[in-house]
């Protein structure tokens, strides 16, 4: 699927009303981008379809299976050999094993997966709205902001500190009571003398 087809297709579900819950889950599962991994084995009771785009896509272990073949493994290395020649117009024996098909990477907390290509979509897509105000995107992402900024922050032992990191702390302005006042202006005397 081209990319063109791709956001058209994102961008129905953004508008349909019904897929917002939908939508909101994949925001949250697929950004940021330390949140996605390629799908290492392909699950016995499904096909691994991309949510976007409905295509049929490879897990890991099932290009890495087509690669351990050995009459695959002996068209690689000598496609290896020849790829830099300039004379060489040899397609790679990866892609007559792949076909169209793409890798499948899927997100955090979440059942679903994606295209290498849709996902790269997908992520453009929701910085571009980011960038240009969308007002829903960018609560999803302050949300997702918010949780990754403080993540390891909580997960720390908090070595020498009475109470766990609170991030409303760092926002606290100083504040000073009527009885310092006496105090700073008896010092302030004491600098006049």
């Amino acid at each position: 699927m081209e990319l063109v087809d791709i956001n058209k297709k994102i961008d129905e579900i953004y508008a349909d009303k019904r897929a917002k819950n939908f939508f909101n889950h994949l925001v949250r599962a697929y950004i940021p981008a330390k949140r996605v991994t390629g799908v290492l084995e392909k699950p016995e009771t499904i096909e691994l379809r991309c949510v976007l785009t409905k295509e049929l896509s490879l897990s890991v272990g099932e290009i890495l299976g087509a690669i351990k073949l050995e009459e695959a493994k002996k068209e690689f290395n000598d496609n290896i050999k020849t790829m830099f020649d300039e004379k060489s117009d040899v397609e790679s024996p990866l892609l007559e094993l792949i076909g169209d098909k793409h890798l499948a990477v899927t997100g955090t907390d979440t059942r679903t997966c994606m295209t290498f290509p849709a996902y790269q979509a997908f992520n453009k897509w929701v910085v571009a709205k980011m960038l240009s105000g969308d007002k829903h995107i960018n609560w999803l992402l302050k949300n997702v902001r918010k949780d990754s900024m403080f993540h390891n922050v909580k997960k720390s032992d908090n070595k020498g500190q009475k109470k766990p990191y609170n991030n409303r702390q760092a926002s606290k302005p100083s504040t000073f009571t009527l009885g310092d006042l006496g105090v700073l202006q008896e010092l302030k005397k004491k600098m006049k003398d």
